[in-house]
Order: C-alpha cells, then structure tokens, then sequence
C-alpha cells in the first residue's frame, strides 16, 4: 500500500514539475481549497512538530497541546471555555470564602475565573499528564498566587479501578471506563 502512494506521490510530482507555473498555482489552490482551515492548520502544526498553542481571552493566554480541537477553540471564540458555566460558578461562589472542586480541571478555563478570587480555596483535579501540565503553567500564568491545590487523579464516585480513554481531538472528553479500552477520536 505504501509503495502504491509512493508512486502516486511520484508521478503526480512529475507531471506537476512540467506543468506551466500558472497550472501548479492552480493545482496548490485546488488542494488547499478541498481541506478546511482547521485540518489544515492541525497538519502544518503536526508537520512542524509544534506541541502547544494558545489563545488570549477572558483568562489571559492559554495555552493547550497542538490537537485540542474543542476546549482551546471555543476559548479563543469566546474568552472563555464556556460563557454560561462561567458566570453560574461565579455567581454561585460570589465572594467567598468556599471551597471549589474542580473534577475534570482540564487547563484551567473554568478554574481560573473562580481561583483568581483570594478567598476561594480551589481544587483542581486533572489525571490526564498532558492536561495537567497545561492547567498547572495556564494558572501559574493567569491566577499567581491563587490559591490552587493541584492533583493529578480521576475521582470517581466509588473505589474502584478504572480505564482511561482518551479523546485525540477533544482533550476536555477523557473518560473513565471500566474495562479495557481503546483511545477515542
């Protein structure tokens, strides 16, 4: 099979190589107008090896891993991973002082609003490495000096031992599982 595209990839290079000049514009146009933004900006990101990105908004800079396709980019529309949960958390909490659990922390987007408040006690819970390094900076960046306890575990409802899957495009929909089983798209 590889060496199938390998020739496909050699002729189509050839007879694109003796093309005229405005011929190979017209094939590059094509191509890039066949593929969406986000999938081409998802290979030039991977293709350079770029491991994080981020996006200014209501929480400051953001920053997440080169594939979040979701919690990343609805922060970058809105300023905030979710405008309604935001303001719910806030109003909930108002003043303080109380305690705010975090489960499922991701990078920070719903905790920092509510952390950047001194009298709030904030427990972020993130198990997944990757997430966890980016709320721990994300925090660090945008809410010094709050005050955050991190910890790098899955809570569940009971003692249990569990599965993680792991969501390759939207990395706030890791799950637990009981059993064995396979990453997710």
């Amino acid at each position: 099979m590889n060496s199938m595209k390998e020739l496909a990839r050699a002729v189509i290079r050839r007879l694109a190589a003796r093309a005229p000049c405005g011929a190979q514009q017209d094939m590059l146009d094509g191509y890039i107008d066949r593929i969406s933004d986000e999938a081409f900006l998802l290979q030039v990101l991977q293709r350079f090896k770029i491991v994080e990105i981020g996006a200014d908004g209501g929480c400051g800079v953001i920053a997440s891993a080169w594939n979040d396709q979701v919690v990343l980019l609805l922060y970058a529309a809105n300023g905030t991973g979710s405008p309604t949960v935001t303001r719910a958390t806030l109003d909930l909490f108002g003043d303080g002082p109380d305690t705010y659990m975090d489960v499922g922390a991701n990078i920070g987007v719903t905790a920092i609003p509510v952390a950047r408040n001194q009298k709030i006690r904030c427990l972020a819970f993130e198990p997944e490495p990757v997430n966890f390094g980016h709320l721990i900076r994300n925090v660090a960046r945008n809410a010094g000096g709050a005050s955050v306890e991190f910890h790098q575990v899955a809570l569940f409802d009971s003692h249990s031992t569990m599965s993680m899957a792991l969501a390759y495009t939207n990395l706030g929909d890791h799950r637990l599982t009981q059993g064995i089983v396979s990453d997710r798209a």
